[in-house]
């Protein structure tokens, strides 16, 4: 099995003002997507996800073996298949993190 690699999912609304005024479909959507995220980071699959505060994207960071893993998880994420968020993916490289020792760092560096 290949190495993990990290990748990177950013999710950004449907809607500009989407953070102000969820429909409660759009709310039930959202706690599915948390659930989702939630199961991926009991399975190590989750580095960290969360949103920005002022509603114009989310980041989510994922521990995976390959891109095409990376893309079926980003497109199984429910908040992605009602539309209700437009996603992105894009390769990763974790080179500091409070909880990677500096030397594990400077490794992923290279």
């Amino acid at each position: 099995m290949p190495a993990p690699r990290h990748f990177l999912y950013l999710i950004k609304p449907s809607r500009a003002i989407f953070i102000d005024d969820m429909t409660l479909q759009e709310e039930a959507v959202m706690a599915e997507h948390f659930g989702y995220l939630k199961r991926l980071l009991d399975e190590g699959r989750l580095v960290f996800a969360g949103p920005c505060l002022d509603g114009v994207f989310g980041v989510v960071v994922l521990e995976v073996e390959s891109e095409e893993t990376a893309f079926q998880l980003m497109m199984e994420d429910p908040s992605v298949r009602a539309g209700v968020m437009a996603p992105e993916l894009h390769p990763f490289r974790l080179s500091l993190s409070r909880r990677q020792p500096a030397a594990e760092s400077q490794q992923a560096a290279e």
